[in-house]
């Protein structure tokens, strides 16, 4: 019995940073060996320097730190990361909390209260620098194209 709850436990913990990370709990795409550091870039690299290996794309109501980016880059073998995030709109949501109310009649209503969560959305790119090299971790796995509009195109 204790082995058993020492392996579910073990279980946990490893489970655990995959999930705390928003960029590695949706991301596509490529996987090769953890890398030691990892820098936030502002646009594409030359595909002669580094070759797109992955993607995230989440919405989330939480503060995203550029640190959670780059610990999922590192994690996935990606020495270069592009992300941003942006106001997705507001959604209603009911709290656990509840109100009580006191009618005309004395009687006392509860009721769930209403909450308004700002969502913001957030896109990553992870790139791998060329003069990395190596084989990735999971073949086959490359991440969907990026869906570029044609010139002139609506």
């Amino acid at each position: 019995m204790r082995s058993l709850c020492f392996l579910t436990l073990a279980i946990l913990a490893l489970a655990a940073p995959c999930c705390s990370n928003p960029f590695l709990g949706s991301y596509v795409g490529e996987r090769f060996p953890p890398v030691g550091s990892a820098a936030v870039i502002t646009r594409p690299p030359s595909p002669q320097t580094a070759r797109w290996i992955g993607r995230a794309d989440f919405s989330t109501d939480a503060v995203i730190e550029p640190s959670q980016a780059i610990a999922a880059a590192r994690a996935v073998g990606a020495d270069l990361v592009e992300w941003s995030d942006r106001d997705a709109g507001t959604m209603l949501q009911w709290s656990s909390n509840t109100v009580s109310v006191s009618n005309w009649t004395g009687q006392i209503s509860t009721a769930p209260m209403p909450v308004a969560d700002t969502l913001f959305r957030c896109s990553a790119r992870f790139y791998r620098s060329n003069s990395l090299g190596g084989s990735p971790l999971n073949p086959g796995q490359e991440p969907m194209p990026m869906l570029v509009p044609a010139a002139g195109g609506s």
